[in-house]
């Protein structure tokens, strides 16, 4: 049915169900040229829903001496990815790397203080809409933005449509992608992406 949504439909509608459809056929014995599709559909739609808003291309702005790094999640919280992602974030060299989190819900727990508590800055997006969003992670001029959502639930994928940071990365929150040009790289692995994985992916492995 995707393969024949015409752009003239309702954008809001269509971007929702492929958001969701590209976290439930992971479970699904789809292929991959097939799940191709739904990545190329969901670029598209998220491009003409932004056009005309003022798309960042990548900030210009002077570099800082530290690398500005920051992590986009749900997730900073008493949850599996959280309790992950933890220990990487917590030992970043702080002579070297400024970290940024920005949160992508009001809920908050003891989890959620031990990575304020590791971070130079902590932010929560929630109820912000997706422009709003973007636009105050651009100010902090980050050298790179890691995506800790892809599809799953809470993820807001399309702030990051609007480029906020000069590098974006997705990274293991799900065994799929984004589906997005404005997303550089996929951090991963010759395991769960076998370099042929490449030929059916926008982000560059």
């Amino acid at each position: 049915l995707l393969d024949h949504v015409q752009l003239d439909g309702d954008l809001n509608a269509l971007i929702d169900v492929l958001e969701e459809l590209l976290f439930l056929v992971l479970y699904f014995d789809i292929g991959q040229e097939r799940l191709f599709k739904l990545y190329q559909r969901y670029n598209v739609l998220i491009k003409e829903r932004h056009k005309g808003s003022g798309i960042f291309t990548g900030n210009v702005l002077e570099k800082a001496s530290k690398i500005r790094v920051g992590y986009l999640s749900g997730d900073f919280r008493n949850h599996v990815m959280g309790k992950m992602m933890y220990p990487a974030i917590s030992r970043h060299n702080h002579a070297k790397f400024e970290i940024h989190c920005y949160s992508l819900t009001g809920q908050e727990d003891d989890w959620t203080r031990k990575f304020r508590e590791a971070s130079h800055k902590f932010v929560s997006l929630s109820g912000m809409d997706e422009l709003q969003a973007a636009k105050l992670i651009a100010r902090d001029n980050l050298d790179i933005l890691v995506d800790l959502s892809t599809h799953t639930k809470g993820a807001r994928p399309a702030i990051l449509a609007f480029k906020p940071a000069r590098v974006q990365i997705t990274h293991v929150a799900s065994a799929g992608a984004v589906g997005l040009d404005t997303i550089d790289f996929k951090l991963t692995d010759h395991f769960a992406d076998t370099p042929e994985n490449q030929e059916y992916l926008i982000e560059t492995l």
